[in-house]
């Protein structure tokens, strides 16, 4: 209890003033050395000790505070009564005689000890408090770390999460255009090679339409191939503005995304005048050429177009530009392996599977074409007469002759010797006649010089058409070469018709039976 006491009123600010306790301790042991070494006709004097205890109260007020006070004053007349009671104090002293003489001991002594049990009751409760507060707040801030920790731990999983499944998406991917590369690498000719463009672009970037346009001998671009456009024919699509976008990324052999389109205006302008609205288009390149372009016009779905649809379409596009160059360098070496060396026609192989193909197609178009069979009049004279030399001469000129006066889609071939024919798609009889009096003139008005020699080179032509003179390959050809031994028998230099010779198969029999 009197610690207790002592404690609240040595230490009424919660902590104890030790420096406090040790002046006032000073200030009563020094008192009590004053009285006992005063002399004793001055200690006898009672006022003075009444006087005394001024100072003494003061300082317990001033260093302890009005409960210690009251403690003190209350510890010295407790001892005044028991000195007094065992004659240790004057019983006829004054009150104040009694108070300084005993209780002022007293006083300093107990509080002396009190002092220094509070002191370390302070040290050890106060550290143990300290530290029982420490660790309240340790574990405070403990807790709060490990709640940041789990938030970010909760953060960085999601990320993680997020890139596996990122990793697993554009794996996916990969693995597709490994597919997809072999399958566009195997594309040995245009055709394939489109068709096997758009589809590799559907399945990868889940494009709903496609369009897909090369460069034409005046630099437009002509549609070749479209994925999704039921209604377009590509025929019937050029464009020849440069102020397309699909222009823009063919002259910077570029890929264009609709981000870069929306953030540059200039690209925006042309987004809204250009026929094909697309959302990504890259160039098709080929020795450092772009060549064509390929345009995304929509997703499935309505879909955007992300950053990664745009790594996988350059790739794609990679691919494909490298085909191209494989299957132009493919179509280079067909057609030297199915050309003549001396008149750089094709030959008659295969201009036997461009026929054979050609009658499939008409036959459900149900549109004609015609074959033009010719021969170079009198032939054997100029090998006779200037030498081989000269023969290859003739061969290559006349050859070079018929080619600037065909049509680009017209299958010229070398058929045999002297002899040359030409396959003229959708083109009829009448057609076929014009064609080939456009030829026959040609030729009879070239100036062949050989060797300062003026050579006069004549041909005569026969046409068949189908699927009027016949429906089968052999039949057809067999009726051209009939038409053009007619002319021959008739004066050479001349153009003859199947369709227009009365009773042809008849004549030939009477032609064979008299020779």
């Amino acid at each position: 209890m009197i610690n207790k006491i002592a404690y609240q009123n040595i230490k009424p600010g919660g902590g104890f003033n030790t420096i406090g306790v040790i002046i006032f301790a000073a200030v009563l042991i020094v008192s009590c050395l004053v009285i006992i070494l005063m002399p004793q006709e001055i200690r006898g004097k009672v006022w003075l000790y009444n006087v005394m205890i001024l100072p003494v109260l003061i300082g317990a007020f001033l260093f302890k505070g009005v409960g210690g006070t009251a403690s003190s004053l209350f510890i010295i007349a407790v001892s005044t009564v028991l000195f007094k009671q065992f004659g240790i104090a004057d019983p006829a002293a004054g009150f104040g005689a009694s108070f300084l003489s005993s209780g002022m001991i007293v006083e300093c002594i107990v509080f002396f000890i009190i002092g220094i049990a509070v002191d370390f009751s302070d040290v050890i409760f106060g550290s143990l408090s300290t530290t029982i507060d420490k660790q309240k707040t340790d574990n405070e801030d403990l807790n709060f770390e490990i709640s940041k920790i789990k938030k970010e731990l909760a953060g960085k999983q999601a990320a993680i999460e997020e890139n596996v499944n990122k990793v697993n998406f554009l794996s996916s991917k990969m693995v597709a255009l490994q597919g997809i590369a072999r399958k566009i690498g195997a594309c040995l000719n245009i055709e394939e090679l489109l068709k096997a463009t758009l589809e590799a672009t559907h399945d990868l970037l889940r494009a709903k339409k496609i369009s897909i346009f090369l460069k034409g001998p005046d630099d437009n671009l002509l549609l070749k191939a479209t994925y999704g456009w039921p209604s377009i024919n590509p025929a019937d699509y050029t464009i020849v503005s440069e102020n397309e976008i699909l222009f823009w990324a063919i002259k910077n052999n570029a890929l264009v995304t609709s981000a870069e389109i929306s953030k540059d205006h200039v690209l925006a302008a042309m987004q809204r005048e250009s026929k094909f609205k697309t959302l990504m288009c890259a160039a098709i390149s080929h020795a450092g050429e772009a060549i064509g372009v390929v345009s995304v016009d929509e997703i499935e779905g309505g879909a955007k177009l992300s950053p990664d649809d745009a790594r996988l379409f350059s790739i794609l596009m990679d691919f494909v530009s490298l085909s191209f160059k494989n299957s132009r360098l493919f179509k280079k070496v067909e057609m030297l392996a199915n050309t003549d060396g001396l008149t750089k026609l094709y030959t008659h192989r295969f201009f036997q599977e461009v026929l054979k193909a050609e009658i499939e197609k008409s036959s459900k178009t149900q549109k004609q074409f015609s074959i033009i069979l010719s021969d170079i009049d009198h032939f054997k004279r100029f090998n006779d007469t200037y030498g081989h030399q000269a023969g290859d001469y003739v061969l290559e000129q006349t050859a070079a002759c018929f080619k600037s006066c065909v049509r680009n889609i017209d299958v010229m071939a070398r058929y045999g010797g002297e002899e040359f024919i030409a396959l003229l798609p959708e083109t009829n009889v009448n057609g076929a006649y014009v064609m080939a009096e456009r030829i026959r003139k040609a030729v009879e008005s070239k100036a062949y010089q050989f060797n300062d020699q003026t050579l006069k080179v004549t041909v005569t032509l026969g046409v068949a058409t189908f699927p009027v003179d016949s429906q089968n390959n052999i039949e057809l050809v067999k009726k051209s070469d009939l038409s053009l031994y007619y002319g021959k028998e008739n004066g050479r230099n001349r153009v003859a018709v199947a369709s227009m010779i009365p009773n042809l198969e008849e004549w030939l029999a009477k032609k064979e039976k008299k020779g």
